[in-house]
């Protein structure tokens, strides 16, 4: 389950301990019906906070087995983004500083502005 990130998610809810979902056969010397949770639900780790509540329901036949019921809430988002759309007016390519240039025939003027800026 840890490998998985897999959490059981009857641990998360308190109802009275009423996950029993089978009833074992009455006990020869007491004849009385011990109750175990046999069926599980398994959930990832990031989807704990769409479950709302669990709980066993007895609808259906007669029987020694429960079912589980999860009551979870699916999320209205759409679960990838949509990609972007184009736009009719493209950005102008970003320029680039040409070192070159700039250490040639503008290094007079670049150490001018610079010692504005310092002093």
């Amino acid at each position: 389950m840890r490998e998985h990130q897999l959490r059981a998610e009857a641990t998360f809810f308190d109802n009275n301990n009423k996950y029993n979902t089978w009833l074992a056969p009455p006990h020869p010397s007491t004849g009385k019906r011990q109750a175990y949770q046999l069926d599980h639900i398994f959930i990832r780790k990031y989807q704990l906070c769409h479950t709302k509540n669990i709980k066993r329901r007895f609808n259906g036949a007669t029987s020694d087995h429960a079912a589980l019921f999860i009551d979870f809430e699916l999320s209205s988002m759409p679960l990838l983004k949509k990609k972007a759309e184009k736009d009719n007016n493209p950005r102008p390519p970003v320029q680039k500083i040409n070192n070159k240039v700039l250490r040639g025939r503008e290094l007079p003027t670049f150490k001018k502005k610079g010692r504005r800026i310092l002093y």
